[in-house]
């Protein structure tokens, strides 16, 4: 019985378009592409995200792919960014009816440590009852290891839950370990559909 609902948050709770992001720096597409090319080229996210460097060090490899006149900029991007990640108000409205039904809600999400210092801004997170950022155990999805923590940090059999993410690969790693998962392609209408079609709402 579906009893746990287990999301991600980028593109799920929150956008995260590096284009939006980088608009709010530049208005010329030619340098936003330079800055794209800085800032997300290269694995940098991605060891943020597994907890392996610090924001500093990331700036830092950042940095040094780019001229020093766009130092500044890239410094503000870096230590900024989240602000350009609003919450998607009709998902958090999904949630609220599912936390109203009395499902547990759980976050797992690839992420920087970073990410406490936005938290306090993704208004879904007051209904969670658990959150794993990847950064936090050096494990990033879709490695199975992020998703048996989840399970067994909150006692949950993975055919009681429901993960949901917008990245295809990572469902299917949770699918493996016998969750249920849902590609969310950015419609939360066609998830309700699907959780009713289930009569899990």
């Amino acid at each position: 019985m579906i009893r746990h609902f287990i999301f991600d948050m980028g593109n799920v709770l929150i956008d995260f378009n590096p284009d939006y992001i980088l608009s709010h720096f530049t208005t010329d597409i030619h340098e936003l592409g330079k800055l794209k090319s800085y800032v997300f080229g290269g694995d940098t996210w991605l060891k943020l995200d597994n907890g392996d460097i610090s924001i500093d060090d990331a700036y830092s490899e950042i940095a040094a792919r780019a001229p020093e006149l766009y130092h500044e900029t890239l410094h503000e991007i870096v230590h900024s960014w989240s602000d350009y990640t609003p919450s998607r108000e009709a998902m958090i409205d999904l949630i609220e009816n599912l936390k109203e039904q009395g499902y547990s809600l759980h976050l797992c999400s690839n992420a920087a440590n970073t990410f406490y210092d936005y938290k306090h801004k993704i208004k879904a997170l007051e209904l969670f009852d658990s959150i794993t950022i990847s950064a936090d155990i050096n494990i990033s999805k879709p490695k199975p290891g992020i998703y048996e923590h989840v399970l067994k940090e909150n006692n949950l059999s993975p055919l009681d839950c429901i993960f949901v993410d917008d990245s295809m690969a990572n469902v299917q790693a949770a699918s493996k370990l016998g969750m249920h998962g849902f590609h969310y392609t950015g419609s939360p209408d066609i998830l309700r559909k699907y959780l009713t079609n289930l009569k899990l709402l």
